[in-house]
């Protein structure tokens, strides 16, 4: 794509096809992500297997797939993420290692 005519084509196209994917377009970037992939599962799975309290899950996530996870488990973001992310985030830090000195502080 090479002009934004195309661009808003494409744009049309996957919106009309890709009901199951969120979309981020940034000219000329089109970034896809499947609404089914997502590190929301994952933890799921794991937490049961340990049988881990959800109280005691904290997650921080920068892009579209980790939406899912910081809206169900303690949810932070970083600076640096994504603004849809941010905003339904609890607490933007700057670096992970912030988070893990204020769980700690939590935890004491």
């Amino acid at each position: 794509m090479h002009n934004s005519d195309d661009y808003e084509k494409t744009k049309a196209v996957l919106n009309d096809n890709l009901k199951d994917s969120f979309i981020e377009y940034k000219f000329p970037k089109i970034k896809i992500i499947n609404k089914k992939c997502n590190k929301l599962n994952a933890i799921d799975i794991i937490k049961n297997i340990e049988k881990i309290e959800d109280e005691k899950i904290y997650t921080i996530g920068d892009d579209i797939n980790d939406i899912q996870m910081i809206l169900k488990y303690h949810g932070y973001s970083l600076t640096t993420a994504n603004e849809v992310v941010k905003n339904v985030s609890t607490k933007l830090y700057k670096e992970l290692n912030e988070l893990i000195a204020d769980i700690n502080i939590k935890s004491n």
